[in-house]
């Protein structure tokens, strides 16, 4: 699969996916980014994620950089363990591949923040909130598929209500900033 394969496979657009994501990035310099593996965890969500080629690719990726650090771990237990007995040398790796799965974990963190931006630009389409369901009308079919279809007014916003938990209060220039150009 080349470059291009990955761009047409892609259902949000991208402008919507960048303003998500600024979002979710100041979002988390206030808020820890602990949760996210858990919200994203739910069947509602995981199972949008799998829907949307963008989701499926980075919980791949997550999931990936999970069992890697679980590998780390076990690397870094068995060295420490087996140092006493063999050569002091296999506690320097035990340092080695916990610096590595710290940088490994750092990854996964940028994965599910990347994942949240991803359902919450999908939940945005779905929605139509700030026209975005207007401008892209074939994403947000596809976003309502990956949601189950039932997306309305009163459906539970999971993504929204986390990241714009005052959005009926906007003024319309304001909700013009986190609409389509």
């Amino acid at each position: 699969m080349n470059h291009n394969d990955t761009i047409a496979d892609r259902v949000l657009p991208g402008p919507l996916v960048a303003r998500c994501l600024l979002l979710v990035q100041e979002t988390h310099k206030v808020v820890s980014s602990r949760t996210l593996p858990g919200m994203v965890a739910t069947k509602r969500n995981a199972v949008a994620a799998a829907f949307l080629p963008e989701g499926r690719t980075l919980l791949a990726a997550a999931t990936s950089a999970f069992r890697i650090r679980l590998f780390l771990w076990g690397v870094a237990v068995v060295a420490l363990v087996l140092s006493p007995f063999l050569t002091w040398w296999l506690a320097c790796l035990t340092v080695v591949a916990l610096i590595v799965e710290r940088t490994i974990a750092a990854k996964e963190r940028g994965f599910f923040v990347a994942l949240a931006a991803t359902l919450l630009g999908a939940e945005m389409l779905a929605s139509n909130f700030a026209g975005w369901g207007d401008a892209y009308p074939s994403a947000r079919e596809k976003a309502m598929i990956a949601f189950g279809l039932h997306i309305d007014a009163d459906s539970d916003m999971e993504w929204l209500d986390f990241y714009l938990p005052r959005r009926a209060e906007l003024d319309a220039d304001m909700l013009k900033t986190f609409g389509p150009d």
